[in-house]
């Protein structure tokens, strides 16, 4: 049976190998979305205009990350509703923690908030790549107590 090989986010050094072609599926969403959330943070980054001493982000970047915001949680949507419901529960438990449930879910959420902060308030600066990063850590410390 062929072996689908990823590395894991949170630990280069191991991989995950499943014979479950649904395990690949849910590794491209995954992967697409971060893609996408890696994207709309790049248009997002203000830059400087000849005649402002202020940084701006375009109206055009705002608009188009919102669109990939949108996208990357419909993504993410779609492999917690669709994709993971057709894992064995032994096979869901062996899965990375950065493709688990409630990872997924917290990302999903996370960039439809984004969202509705580019349309309500597109004033408040913030850099996504980083609030991605510590929401990651401390959605897996909530979810994924270790016991002592």
């Amino acid at each position: 049976m062929l072996q689908f090989v990823w590395a894991n986010q949170e630990d280069y050094a191991e991989e995950t190998a499943m014979s479950n072609s649904w395990y690949e599926v849910l590794s491209v969403l995954h992967l697409m979305a971060m893609l996408s959330l890696s994207q709309a943070n790049i248009l997002l980054l203000s830059k400087k205009t000849a005649d402002s001493y202020q940084s701006k982000v375009s109206e055009e970047s705002r608009r188009a990350s919102i669109d990939i915001f949108l996208k990357a949680a419909g993504y993410l949507d779609f492999a917690v509703q669709l994709v993971l419901p057709q894992f064995p529960p032994e096979l869901r438990k062996d899965l990375p923690l950065d493709l688990a449930e409630g990872v997924l879910q917290a990302l999903s959420l996370q960039a439809l908030g984004h969202v509705y902060l580019n349309i309500w308030h597109p004033t408040i600066p913030f850099v996504i790549f980083w609030s991605y990063s510590i929401f990651y850590w401390i959605s897996r410390s909530i979810f994924f107590k270790e016991d002592s």
